[in-house]
This record gives structure tokens, sequence and C-alpha cells, in this order.
């Protein structure tokens, strides 16, 4: 993810749910402004911390879809 150009205007996320803080930390400084960066499995067991990472974000707001069984964050750039 590091390597990754940008900028990036969408990005989803659905691979190991152990690095999904880094992989969103190595891309969110890449997204626009109105960029969303979409999560998916948020719902799983362990996905407690990067969801709270996620919302104390300043120039991030993060809205959370949850069927109760997977669940979605969707993390869109403010400024």
């Amino acid at each position: 993810m590091k390597t990754l150009g940008g900028p990036f205007d969408f990005v989803f996320s659905d691979a190991d749910k152990g690095w999904y803080t880094q992989y969103f930390k190595d891309v969110a400084p890449k997204m626009v402004p109105g960029g969303c960066y979409v999560s998916h499995n948020i719902g799983m067991r362990g996905m407690g911390r990067y969801v709270e990472y996620q919302e104390s974000l300043p120039d991030f707001e993060t809205t959370i879809e949850d069927d109760r069984t997977t669940g979605v964050s969707i993390a869109c750039r403010t400024e």
C-alpha cells in the first residue's frame, strides 16, 4: 500500500483484517478531500480498535453501516 501512487478519491479494503489500520495509514494521506475509504467486515472480532482509530481522525468523517454480520466503515476525508 505504501508504494501505491495517488491521489485517490475512492478505496475499498477487503484484505487482511489485522493490517487494516496500517493500510489506512498508508493510503489516507493520498486521499483527496471528499474521497472515501470503505472497509469491509469491520463487524468481525478485533476490528473495534481500527474503527476507533478512524473515528479519532479530525480530517475524516466515519460512518458505520452494520448489517450485524459483516459491517462496513466509510471514512471520508473532510479536508
